[in-house]
C-alpha cells in the first residue's frame, strides 16, 4: 500500500523573488504558547485571545488572501468616522507586546 506524497509547499513572491512557506491555518489555542503575540478575532472589543502567533505568522495573515476582501472594502471607505469603525468591527488583530490569557496588563504572560 502506497502512502499519498506529502501537500506542496505554498510559494508567493517576496520582493519579486519567489518564497516558500508552509503557513499553519489560525486555530484557537490547545494550552500553552508558541508565539510572540496574541491574535485576537474581531471586534476590537474582544478580550481573550483566539491563538497565540509568531511575527512570521502575521506576516503571512496580512500579505496572504485571509484579510484581503476586508482590505479591500476598508480602502474603498472614504468618510474617516465610518473607516474607523469600520476597522475596530471588522479586523482581527494582534498584542505586538507579548502574549496575553486576556487582554490586560495583569495577564501578561510573556514580554
Amino acid at each position: 500500500m502506497s502512502s499519498a506524497p506529502p501537500a506542496a509547499p505554498v510559494y508567493v513572491l517576496c520582493g519579486g523573488l519567489p518564497y516558500e512557506y508552509h503557513f499553519e491555518p489560525i486555530i484557537p489555542l490547545q494550552g500553552g504558547t508558541r508565539g510572540a503575540c496574541s491574535f485576537f478575532r474581531a471586534p476590537a472589543s474582544s478580550i481573550v485571545p483566539y491563538k497565540d502567533i509568531t511575527l512570521a505568522d502575521i506576516y503571512h495573515y496580512i500579505t496572504g488572501p485571509y484579510a484581503a476582501e476586508r482590505t479591500a472594502k476598508l480602502r474603498s471607505i472614504d468618510d474617516k468616522k465610518t473607516k474607523g469603525l469600520w476597522k475596530r468591527t471588522k479586523f482581527d488583530y494582534v498584542t505586538f507586546s507579548g502574549t496575553f490569557t486576556r487582554r490586560t496588563d495583569a495577564d501578561l504572560v510573556a514580554h
